[in-house]
Order: C-alpha cells, then structure tokens, then sequence
C-alpha cells in the first residue's frame, strides 16, 4: 500500500472517532487533522516514509524530496514540542494507526499492523538482550493502552489488549488480554470492545478472528 493511502485510512479514523456516521472526505481529514495531535504526528511520519521512498527523475522533484529531508528534523522537533509524540521513521506501521491523546508516546523501530490504537505515555520499541533483543511485531487490531511498554523481540498477535502501564517483553497470543508487570494474560477476550473503525462490522479478518476466539 501508498504512503499515502496509509494516511488517507489514518485520517478516516479519526473523523470516525469525531461522527461514526460522516464520510472521510477531504475537508473532515482537514479538520481531523486540525484538531487531533496524533493524526499530526502520524501524518508528520508518514511524510518521512514518503521521503525514504521517493525515487524522482526530474531535476525539480528531486529538489523538493531534498528540501523535505532537509526540514523534516525542524518540523520532527516542532511535532515533539506540540504533540508530545515521537515516531520514528525506521518504523513499519500499517493503515489506520489511531493515537488517542497527547504527550509521552514513544515509537522506535518496530512493526505495527492496521488499525491499530496506542494511547498516551506508551513507548514501544527495541529492547532485550541475547536472543530477545529486537524489535516488536504488533498485529492489526491491537489496542496498547495508556502508560503501557512493549519492548525486545517479540510478537504481539492480532486483536490482542496490552492493559494500561503494563509491560510486555514476551509474546502475547492472539485476542490475549495482558495486565500486569511484568504482563501476564488474563482473559482471551480481546480488543475487540475498545477498537473502533470504519468498515470494521464487515472486515472478514476481524469478523473470522471473533469467530475463533468464540
């Protein structure tokens, strides 16, 4: 997928969080993005992915990707400053990325699936030592509530919940439930009533993984 079909689903997850009933179109992703200081930094990433992929031809473009990477640390500093969020650009994250409030999230190299939630005061990313130093893989449809750490070589399976403040350094199953520090399971019943998006009463990934999760 585009970077910008990524950030086109992450605006259209933010205006359904402002009206479930109203269509994405572009003036309520303005608004969207006027108003939510995630939506900001997640577009502010986004436009880094754009930048490491841009591969112009022409003389002009490839002065505009140049005076991008250029600007991009004033306005990572500017988004750091405002929003309290910090996303970096080695990361891999899928559509619909959703950052509920301000302040104190912390992103690093790690891979995150689609439609994802991340609340505030969460920080996810390399750790571990030995065989368990890495990066975390995140499924879709993960929510990582407020104050919690994902941290090392592990993989966070879809539709799983991470509490708030939890920490997690070890794998956590598919619609595992996860409290605790260290995080430990305490119920398979998933992410499934905290995460919201549009088109999800028809998604058949997330409709076949509450099938199986009974």
């Amino acid at each position: 997928m585009s970077v910008l079909h990524d950030l086109r689903a992450d605006a259209a997850r933010y205006v359904y969080y402002d009206d479930p009933a109203a269509r994405p179109t572009l003036p309520r992703a303005a608004r969207a993005l006027a108003a939510h200081q995630g939506l900001q930094a997640i577009a502010l990433y986004r436009f880094a992915r754009l930048l490491r992929q841009a591969r112009p031809r022409s003389a002009p473009l490839r002065l505009l990707v140049l005076l991008g990477r250029l600007l991009y640390p004033l306005l990572s500093r500017v988004n750091d400053m405002a929003n309290g969020i910090w996303i970096s650009p080695d990361a891999e994250i899928g559509p619909g990325l959703f950052i509920a409030h301000y302040g104190g999230v912390v992103i690093g190299p790690a891979t995150i699936g689609a439609n994802c939630n991340i609340g505030n005061s969460v920080t996810i990313g390399q750790g571990g030592r030995g065989e368990r130093a890495g990066r975390p893989v995140i499924g879709d449809r993960v929510v990582i509530a407020v104050g919690a750490r994902v941290f090392g070589r592990i993989t966070v399976a879809e539709d799983a919940m991470i509490g708030a403040n939890s920490v997690v350094t070890r794998d956590v199953d598919a619609r595992a439930v996860m409290s605790g520090v260290p995080a430990r399971q305490i119920s398979s019943h998933g992410s499934f009533d905290y995460l919201r998006y549009p088109g999800m009463e028809h998604d058949g990934a997330r409709l076949a993984s509450i099938a199986r999760g009974g």
